[in-house]
């Protein structure tokens, strides 16, 4: 799971306001959708304890919605972030980053596969270079280039019959470099019409990135043309 939403979660427990207590009567519960059959049940297990809270309907004013805790019977109106994490898909609670790196330390970028180039520093100077073909970018595209790179995050994931598609594909290299010689980190991508599929060497999660992420790298062999 996200770190983030884990944290955004506990913060939306700590900052939610308790306003009016609307029914005893259990009876009523499936009226605020805070009956067990009924309400998004949120369950949080601390080293000794456990409370689980019964997440119901939004009510008319925004931000506001009905709770109770499982425990009880009582019914309360509250306002608070907590009824829209509630909500929120698995998918949504996964992390969806997928690659960072210190910009500081990439020195070079090979593409290999269905492209075959390097992106590569020397002297404050990124070059594209390619069999026969070398040419100095400027330092605006490179900035532009490297930045889209250092912090992957996927906007979605792959399910089962996608990952096997993916594993099928003739698919593109990006191998990222600290130096001439020492590897950071790979990704296999494959381009699809709305997205790309990207996997990280040596993990078997599939991602969905967008496009524009991998853009700036491989339109830059353009310029070898």
């Amino acid at each position: 799971a996200s770190r983030q939403n884990i944290d955004d979660l506990f913060e939306s427990f700590k900052n939610l306001e308790i306003g009016t207590l609307v029914s005893r009567n259990p009876q009523n519960q499936d009226e605020y959708r805070v009956g067990s059959q009924s309400a998004t049940i949120l369950t949080v297990i601390g080293d000794i304890t456990q409370e689980s809270w019964a997440v119901g309907k939004p009510a008319q004013d925004t931000g506001t919605f009905f709770i109770r805790n499982t425990q009880s019977e009582t019914v309360y109106l509250v306002k608070g972030t907590l009824i829209d994490l509630s909500q929120k898909s698995l998918n949504d609670w996964r992390d969806k980053t997928v690659l960072t790196l210190d910009k500081t330390k990439l020195k070079k970028i090979v593409v290999s596969g269905n492209k075959n180039f390097t992106f590569s520093e020397k002297d404050n100077i990124w070059k594209l270079i390619s069999p026969g073909q070398e040419k100095d970018i400027t330092a605006t595209d490179s900035s532009t280039l490297i930045e889209s790179l250092v912090n992957i995050q996927a906007t979605a994931f792959t399910d089962e019959t996608e990952k096997l598609e993916f594993k099928n594909s003739l698919k593109t290299i990006i191998t990222f470099y600290k130096d001439l010689d020492e590897k950071l980190t790979e990704l296999n991508i494959v381009m699809k019409d709305s997205d790309t599929w990207v996997q990280l060497s040596g993990q078997a999660e599939v991602y969905k990135v967008s496009t524009s992420v991998f853009a700036p790298l491989l339109n830059s062999s353009d310029n070898l043309k």
